[in-house]
């Protein structure tokens, strides 16, 4: 019986933990590598002497052909980001939690197999499929003209590192966490898979919904800055604005949903079209599932900002906590 209590808490333990934070994504778009974004609305800090590991698989697929008398922008291609995670609490400065975090991820880039289920979802729910039917199917293009320059042409898929990350959170109060990001350059710039060192200081606010706090809204906001280099150095931004609101309601049992969105300031400068010079707000929206140690999370992603992000991605997540 008290070994079944246990494992009762520890369970218990995982779900809140698990709930009282957003999924771990953010703009996967190949145009926003060059930026250090953070994934906004992680929750409480994690206390001293425990520790979550989790696996996340962000499976993206962006689509933009278009131009002007200047510009010419082609982003078609899909990429599977699979972030390695871990996070633990450590001694308290001055009497506030205080945790690190490490995240090494793989990114896998070529010209996939969700076009046309992605069509056919658009279809179906009413959303415009631009000129997706103009285009050959699951092909990989990367290509940027600018006044008769080619900044940008990639036309194959590649694998390796992305951008690895370094994390602090301290706890500022119960509900105000504050948080930093260090972003190490083991990407490749030339092939839009990073490169770029940065970092990251934005504000966690988690506000309990419900006395049991499994209902839960968190808000951020903060700032992130990364090196300007890499084929569209010159029209880099290289401090960019970041706010997310991350909604969490329970629907049946220990399922609940998560509606997150996270948004930053445009990423490019003196450019008009949609995916260098618009505000990106990548709306996800789904399930979360705790189980004993593990919680599992599965997301759809979409654009809502027009453009400024990936068309359309899924999330799987899953992560397991430690004492």
């Amino acid at each position: 019986m008290r070994l079944r209590l246990c494992f009762a808490l520890a369970a218990f333990a995982v779900a809140t933990t698990a709930q009282a934070q957003g999924f771990e994504t953010f703009n996967q778009s190949s145009v926003a590598r060059a930026s250090a974004l953070p994934g906004l609305g992680q929750g409480a800090v994690v206390p001293k002497g425990e520790s979550i590991n989790s696996v996340t698989l962000d499976w993206s697929n962006e689509f933009f052909v278009q131009g002007n008398a200047r510009e010419d922008l082609t982003l078609d291609g899909e990429s599977q980001r699979v972030a390695l995670r871990y996070r633990a609490g450590i001694a308290p400065v001055f009497g506030h939690a205080l945790e690190w975090s490490l995240e090494v991820p793989l990114l896998f880039t070529g010209g996939g197999v969700m076009d046309s289920g992605i069509e056919s979802w658009h279809d179906t729910f009413g959303l415009p499929n631009a000129n997706r039917g103009d285009v050959p199917q699951d092909r990989y293009r990367l290509r940027y003209v600018r006044d008769g320059v080619t900044l940008l042409d990639i036309n194959k898929g590649d694998s390796g590192f992305a951008d690895v990350r370094l994390g602090l959170g301290l706890a500022l109060s119960e509900r105000f966490t504050l948080r930093g990001l260090l972003q190490l350059p083991t990407g490749d710039k030339d092939q839009l898979t990073g490169g770029h060192t940065g970092g990251a200081l934005w504000v966690d606010y988690s506000l309990p919904l419900t006395e049991s706090r499994r209902a839960a809204l968190l808000l951020s906001g903060g700032v992130s800055a990364a090196t300007t280099d890499g084929p569209l150095a010159d029209l880099q931004q290289p401090v960019v604005g970041l706010a997310g609101a991350v909604l969490i309601v329970p629907i049946y049992g220990a399922l609940d949903g998560v509606v997150q969105v996270n948004a930053h300031s445009k990423l490019y400068k003196s450019s008009s079209l949609d995916p260098l010079s618009r505000v990106g707000a990548p709306l996800a929206f789904g399930l979360r599932l705790p189980y004993q140690h593990f919680v599992f999370d599965l997301a759809v992603l979409e654009d809502p900002s027009v453009n400024a992000s990936p068309d359309f991605g899924i999330l799987f997540g899953i992560k397991v906590k430690a004492y």
